[in-house]
């Protein structure tokens, strides 16, 4: 599935320039020079791959967010064909393309990849690692954005519970989880179960960080809004 959905998306190296979608901003042409040259590259490697990344990466942190997909939809492309569709560096490049998709509003791609890159990663990995219910969890909100509620809610709680298990229901990734689904909830109508889970989030930033501290503040913040839309009185 990863393939599929990688080589689906691919575009040809001149997108980097000009594409038909939108205006690109001015480019990094230091940046972009050094992608295009590596893009043309007979002997894509390993180390080529990398750099690659590292550009993506850097053109993105410069608000160029279209030419990053392109040339992380080049990474993607090549690190199934060179590396394979298991390998850790694959599924960290399929990952930073759906993220970078996410930001750009593709949302149906940027899903299909973050399935694609759950599942390598349950195989390499497991279901209880946590880069995998991370994923997990960045699925459900993704499917959320979409629409798929049901299917958002299943995958939330199914995320939830796996971190509850691993590193317990304090833990900062699983207490992150758990607004995700708490939204999710909210989304659905679901109004008493996602004040619940917003309460018991409060309830655990007040006994391990203090009443005071920016992250209850945060928390608490997230309560009052479910509770306002849910037409409840505040906390």
């Amino acid at each position: 599935m990863a393939a599929n959905a990688a080589r689906a998306i691919v575009l040809p190296m001149w997108g980097l320039f000009k594409r038909k979608r939108k205006a690109l901003p001015p480019a990094d042409t230091e940046t972009v020079g050094q992608i295009m040259l590596d893009m043309a590259r007979a002997d894509i490697d390993q180390e080529t791959l990398a750099r690659l990344v590292r550009n993506a990466m850097l053109l993105r942190a410069q608000g160029d967010q279209d030419r990053a997909q392109i040339a992380l939809e080049f990474v993607a492309e090549n690190s199934i064909r060179v590396l394979g569709e298991d390998h850790l560096d694959t599924l960290g490049a399929l990952m930073l393309l759906a993220d970078t998709m996410r930001t750009r509003g593709e949302l149906q791609p940027a899903r299909e990849i973050e399935e694609a890159y759950v599942q390598g990663m349950a195989r390499t990995r497991g279901m209880e690692d946590r880069d995998t219910l991370i994923a997990m969890s960045n699925l459900a909100e993704t499917l959320s954005e979409e629409g798929d509620l049901d299917r958002a809610k299943a995958t939330a709680e199914q995320a939830v519970s796996a971190m509850q298990r691993a590193f317990g229901p304090e833990s900062e990734d699983t207490l992150i989880a758990s607004i995700v689904l708490a939204h999710i909830l909210l989304r659905k109508g679901e109004y008493i179960e996602a004040n619940a889970m917003a309460e018991e989030i409060v309830e655990v930033k007040v006994r391990t960080l203090g009443p005071t501290h920016p992250d209850t503040y945060q928390a608490k913040d997230i309560l009052e809004a479910i509770r306002l839309t849910a037409g409840f009185p505040p906390p």
